[in-house]
C-alpha cells in the first residue's frame, strides 16, 4: 500500500514535520508531480507539497498508486496550548466553513490513526515534550477524497509549530502510521469534547481503534444518515459504538441509542 504524505506549504508545522521525516528517510524524485512541486518517494511512502491549504486540498487522491492520505499539519486554538493531536476530517453539521462540504465525512482509517497516536504518546514521554496528546473530534474538510484522510498536528502556534523535537516526535508518528498493519476493532465515537479524553485512552489502552468522533456540541443536529455515514466511512466494518454517556446530554441519549440500533450498531458505554 503506497501511502502519501502531505505538507501545505503554507503551513509551517507542515514543512518541519516533512523536514524531519526526510531527515530520516532517503527520498527521491518519483518521477510524479503535483500542484507544480515533484513527488518524492521511499519505499511505499510519497511525500507531495502543496501550495493549497491542507483543508481545501483536492485531487491528492488522484495521485496514481496513492491508497492512504496523512496530513502533515499545524494545529490551532485560541488557548495556544502545545499539543499533538490525530483526527480524520469531516464536517458533521450543515456548515463547511473551513473546506469539504457539509454533512460529509472523509474515510478514517482508526488503525492508522491509533499507531501516530501511541507514537506520540509514548515519544513526548519519553523524550521529556511538555505537549498534550490526544484524538480531537472529526472536523473541517478534506472530504471528498475516494481514500482514507488523516491529520497529524503540532499545536497551537508559531513557537510549537517550528519545534524541532515536536517536528521530530510528530514526523516518526507519522512514519509509523504509513508503516501499520495493525487490525485492531473499530469504532466510532459519540459524545465528549472536542479533545475527546476518554476516547484517547481508549485507544491508548489498545482496547480499539476509533475513526470518526462526534462530540457533545454535534448531537443535538447530528442526522441519521451522518451517522451511517460515519460508520460506513470508518475502515474494517466499523459496527461499533463508543459512548462517552457522561458527555451526551441526557435529553439526547435515547434518541442517540435508537439511531445507534437501527443501524444494528453495538454500543459500549465509558
Amino acid at each position: 500500500m503506497t501511502v502519501l504524505i502531505t505538507a501545505s506549504t503554507q503551513d509551517l508545522a507542515a514543512e518541519n514535520i516533512v523536514d524531519k521525516i526526510q531527515r530520516r528517510l532517503f527520498f527521491v524524485e518519483s518521477g510524479m508531480s503535483f500542484d507544480g512541486f515533484p513527488i518524492l518517494r521511499n519505499a511505499d511512502m510519497l511525500i507531495a507539497r502543496t501550495d493549497s491549504d491542507s483543508v481545501f486540498s483536492s485531487g491528492l487522491d488522484r495521485i496514481t498508486g496513492v491508497e492512504s492520505i496523512i496530513f502533515a499539519s499545524r494545529h490551532t486554538s485560541k488557548s495556544g496550548e502545545s499539543t499533538l493531536t490525530v483526527h480524520t476530517p469531516g464536517n458533521p453539521l450543515g456548515e463547511a466553513k473551513y473546506g469539504g462540504k457539509p454533512r460529509s465525512l472523509a474515510i478514517a482509517d482508526p488503525n492508522r490513526m491509533s499507531v501516530a497516536l501511541k507514537t506520540l504518546s509514548s515519544l513526548a514521554l519519553e523524550r521529556g515534550l511538555p505537549y498534550r496528546v490526544s484524538l480531537e473530534a472529526t472536523h473541517h474538510g478534506p472530504t471528498e477524497m475516494k481514500v482514507p484522510v488523516m491529520f497529524v498536528e503540532i499545536g497551537s502556534g508559531p513557537v510549537q509549530w517550528q519545534d524541532d523535537l515536536a517536528g521530530d516526535v510528530v514526523a516518526e508518528a507519522i512514519i509509523n502510521a504509513a508503516r501499520d498493519t495493525s487490525a485492531l476493532r473499530p469504532a466510532v465515537g459519540l459524545g465528549g469534547g472536542h479533545y475527546a479524553p476518554k476516547f484517547t485512552d481508549l485507544v491508548l489502552d489498545g482496547e480499539v481503534c476509533i475513526g470518526h468522533i462526534f462530540p457533545k456540541y454535534c448531537i443535538p443536529e447530528l442526522t441519521e444518515s451522518v451517522m451511517h455515514l460515519g460508520f460506513d466511512r470508518t475502515q474494517g466494518s466499523c459496527t461499533l459504538a463508543m459512548i462517552d454517556w457522561k458527555g451526551i446530554g441526557g435529553a439526547n441519549r435515547a434518541r442517540i441509542l435508537d439511531l445507534l440500533l437501527g443501524l444494528g450498531i453495538e454500543t459500549r458505554r465509558t
